[in-house]
């Protein structure tokens, strides 16, 4: 089984840095590095522990909240994050899409430079999950397609724990993408838990 971290099928995940080799064998070039906000899980896990009986899975969604006209927020929402996973046998090939494991870091590649973007992160406490749809931040049960609800939710890069982003006069806030770094989304809100 090949696996490989998407953030949905319009998000990319970058690494740290990439090269390109020339037809020399002494010269490289080292190619920017591309603009991207990580979601990492050292910033958002706090008090909960990525572990059996603690998180399992994540899924982080990005959303813009940079002015727009009138100085009223653009709120547009990327992809969420997925983990794809390539499966292949002798009789069938299939890709699915999976919450990301609570160890793994997600990097979104597709933000404008100097935007901000705030994170939503709803959190499983169960491996035996899929996405119903990559990019959908809706995750069902990987046997019965049955919607399974989030155990944890929390947001991210908001003003404070008094802001309601539902209200139209909210300050927003969020992490700057910043060209050709990688910009870490903080500032989580405390966990709210569902009744497990």
């Amino acid at each position: 089984m090949n696996l490989e971290l998407r953030a949905a099928s319009l998000i990319a995940a970058f690494g740290l840095s990439a090269a390109a080799c020339s037809s020399s064998s002494t010269a490289a070039t080292t190619l920017p590095h591309p603009t991207v906000i990580e979601v990492a899980p050292a910033d958002f896990l706090g008090a909960l522990e990525c572990k059996e009986g603690g998180m399992r899975r994540y899924v982080a969604t990005l959303t813009d909240v940079s002015p727009g006209p009138g100085d009223a927020p653009l709120n547009f929402t990327l992809p969420s994050s997925a983990l794809q996973i390539d499966s292949s046998d002798a009789t069938s090939e299939s890709i699915r899409y999976e919450p990301v494991p609570c160890s793994d870091s997600v990097e979104f590649g597709l933000v404008v430079t100097g935007h901000y973007y705030w994170a939503k992160i709803d959190g499983y406490d169960r491996d035996d999950l899929e996405m119903l749809e990559p990019g959908l931040p809706i995750v069902v049960d990987a046997k019965t397609r049955a919607r399974v609800l989030p155990r944890w939710t929390t947001t991210c890069s908001k003003a404070d724990s008094s802001t309601d982003m539902s209200d139209a006069g909210a300050k927003l806030v969020g992490v700057r993408a910043e060209l050709d770094l990688t910009q870490p989304v903080t500032g989580c809100l405390p966990w709210s838990e569902s009744t497990p």
